[in-house]
Order: structure tokens, then C-alpha cells, then sequence
């Protein structure tokens, strides 16, 4: 299974990928600002996020054609804001020649957001983040080294994720080689926390190493109440297992279950106190909530789930025992997984902003935007076209 490897000291690590990007800056000319920062075509199915912010969303999406990523402001009604440069590089921030931005993972906390991206070039990946603020512009914001990754990396996602807790905000990134920690496994690969903040990226006390990490989604992170829960995906016994790591410290305990064995992880959702988890198994989905301290888990049907409206706010519900009841009163992020099949595909992304459903999802190349509110019962598809005013 995967385990908590000895802590090794980050510092190389750290410091050869600084090195290595100062000198990849010192040959690269400055990096010019697209004509287009609105233009959605990505290089990957996994160059996208939407997250929920103080009064609305954000979208971002890493431009196909250059190094860069926009960001698109959005109000509770989907109408945009304005949209501009997420981030610009230069000096010993740019981006390594060729590089493409092939993974996009972001979180909000009160007026922040913290962005954490894997950049490929050739046959070297690289995790990079920044803090950044969302009322004000955040073009100027420093871009942070969080370190190298072993490629072949996961796709489209699950390299890279990221959460907040504590008025922190904290990403899992994989990274190299690592030593297994039992004889029997093999082709471990270490996955690693960092504390994330506007100048650095700090390494915490957590890593794991990763028999064999799984060709999709490998990783995923959430945090429910005071829990936090991180899951990695292998595939040591020859079909996809997930490892979920549950640790709280008030009061403290820690529990590793193996769960969804034969099945790729979509996502995680924290309600109140549980975690919620799906998985594609061979085109059916499954789930499973978990519960805190010493509580079994327990099978949470959403094959067929429907999405009413029901006082107003939607509601995510399939029939029968131990369907899933969910309803969208508050503003939630990571919806994509407990959406029916009608309103979205395994890449999209889905958020509830207190007033409406935004679906962001891949199409022909491009990132569509689309958007839900509750009419009586009825959950109807709404134009979003439109400046917020």
C-alpha cells in the first residue's frame, strides 16, 4: 500500500529545480503577453480549474500556444467580471523553452487564490504555484518553485492538488523516484506537502512513496471539518486500489483505508464531516462515504443520479437505499463527480455559487462555460453571455 516514507531532507530537490529555473531563465528572451487573453483552447484535458470565490467563481485555463494562464473573474449569476493574465513570468520566473501547462489545480480562501500548475517541456515536469489576490489584479504575483516531477506524469489530472485549512493553503504535488518502503513493491514515486505562500512553497512533514501511482488521477486531496483526507492511486496489485489517509488532530487520530479496488478515482467532496468519494469502475460508478474516527465505510449509490430543485436549490439525488442526497444550499466547489451524466463528462469541472450551477468542460480543444439555476422543480440551462455590472 502506499506509506509514509522516511522524511528526506527537500532541500536538493528544492534547490536543483530553483537552480535549474534561473538557468533556464538566463536563455530565455522575456515572455510576451498574448493577444488574447479570452482565447480558451488549452493543450490538455487537465489545463483547466473552476473554483467558487467571496461572491462568485473563477475559471482558469492554461493557453494553448504559450506558456501562460488566464483567469476569468465570474459573479454568483456566471456573468464575468473581466478576465486577465493569471500570473506573468520573467527574469528567473519564466517558463522553461517549449513548456506547456498541462495540469491546473486552484483553491480560494477568503480574498486569495492559490493556484499550483505541472509544467512539461520534453521529458522534464515541474510543480509551480502562486498566491495571488482575486479582487485586485494578481498579474504581478511571484511564481514558486514547488519542485520536479517524474514523468510519465498522471493524466489528465492528479499530480497536482490543492486545498486550504487553517488560513493555509497546502498542496500535495508528486514528485521523483523514491525508495518503497516494502521489499515486495516497486516503481515507487514520493508524493509530498507544501505549505503554500505568496513568496514560498514550504515542505511538510508528510511524504509518501507510491508503488506504482496510477496512469490517471493518481492523487486527490480534501479537508472536512478538522479532518484532512489525501488519497493517492495505485496499481500494485495489477488493477487501480486507492489509498485514503484520514488524519485529525483534535482529537488525534490517523486510519489508512484501501478503497475502490478495480476502479479509477473522479472525485472528492467533503460533507459536514464525511468525505464522499467516486470512482469509475469499468464505465459504472460507484461511491463510498467515510466517516470519522473508527466508523466503517459505506456504499453510497450515484449510478443514477438525477439533479432537482427543491426549495429553491438544487438538489443531487438518486432513489433508493443509500442513494445519494445532496443539497446545494451553500456554495461548493468539486461537483463534477456527483453530476449526472447529461450535465457533464470526466473533465469538467462544477461548482454551486449560491445561485447558480457553472459546468466547465472541454470541447473540440476549447473550454466551454455553462450554466443552471432552479426554476420550481426544474433545474434549467441559463445564458451566462453578459458583463456583470
Amino acid at each position: 500500500m502506499a506509506c509514509k516514507r522516511p522524511s528526506p531532507n527537500p532541500a536538493p530537490t528544492l534547490a536543483a529545480a530553483t537552480a535549474s529555473a534561473a538557468a533556464v531563465a538566463e536563455r530565455a528572451a522575456p515572455v510576451a503577453l498574448p493577444r488574447d487573453l479570452t482565447d480558451r483552447h488549452v493543450t490538455s484535458a487537465g489545463a483547466f480549474d473552476l473554483v467558487t470565490t467571496e461572491g462568485g467563481a473563477a475559471l482558469l485555463w492554461a493557453r494553448a500556444g504559450d506558456s501562460g494562464m488566464s483567469l476569468t473573474l465570474l459573479d454568483q449569476m456566471g456573468a464575468e467580471r473581466r478576465t486577465e493574465a493569471a500570473f506573468v513570468e520573467s527574469g528567473t520566473t519564466a517558463a522553461a523553452p517549449g513548456a506547456n501547462i498541462t495540469e491546473v489545480a486552484a483553491v480560494a480562501r477568503k480574498g486569495e487564490l492559490g493556484i499550483v500548475w505541472l509544467e512539461q517541456a520534453g521529458k522534464r515536469a515541474r510543480s509551480r504555484g502562486i498566491v495571488r489576490p482575486i479582487t485586485d489584479s494578481g498579474s504581478a504575483s511571484s511564481v514558486i518553485e514547488i519542485g520536479e516531477v517524474l514523468t510519465p506524469a498522471s493524466t489528465p489530472r492528479g499530480n497536482v492538488a490543492i486545498t486550504s485549512s487553517r488560513d493555509r493553503f497546502l498542496v500535495l504535488s508528486r514528485g521523483q523516484k523514491s525508495e518503497c518502503i516494502e521489499p515486495t513493491e516497486h516503481d515507487c514515486v514520493g508524493f509530498d506537502f507544501h505549505r503554500l505562500d505568496a513568496t514560498r512553497a514550504v515542505a511538510q512533514n508528510l511524504p509518501l512513496s507510491v508503488p506504482l501511482p496510477c496512469d490517471q488521477n493518481s492523487v486527490s486531496f480534501a479537508v472536512a471539518g478538522s479532518r484532512w483526507y489525501y488519497g493517492v492511486c495505485s496499481r500494485r496489485t495489477g488493477k487501480p486500489v486507492t489509498t485514503l489517509f484520514s488524519i485529525q488532530t483534535d482529537p488525534e487520530y490517523a486510519r489508512a483505508d484501501n478503497i475502490l479496488e478495480g476502479c479509477l478515482p473522479l472525485g472528492a467532496l467533503a460533507e459536514g464531516g464525511d468525505l464522499l468519494v467516486v470512482g469509475d469502475c469499468g464505465g459504472e460508478r460507484r461511491a463510498l462515504r467515510l466517516r470519522g474516527g473508527n466508523a466503517e465505510t459505506s456504499e453510497l449509490r450515484v449510478d443514477r443520479v438525477d439533479a432537482v430543485c427543491d426549495a429553491g436549490y438544487p438538489l443531487l439525488h438518486q432513489r433508493g437505499a443509500n442513494g445519494l442526497r445532496l443539497q446545494l444550499n451553500e456554495a461548493r466547489d468539486r461537483l463534477e463527480a456527483f453530476l449526472p451524466a447529461t450535465l457533464t463528462s470526466n473533465s469538467s469541472r462544477a461548482v454551486w455559487t449560491g445561485q447558480t450551477l457553472l459546468v466547465a468542460a472541454l470541447n473540440a480543444g476549447s473550454i466551454t462555460l455553462k450554466g443552471y439555476r432552479c426554476d420550481s422543480t426544474l433545474l434549467r440551462e441559463v445564458s451566462l453571455s453578459g458583463k456583470a455590472r
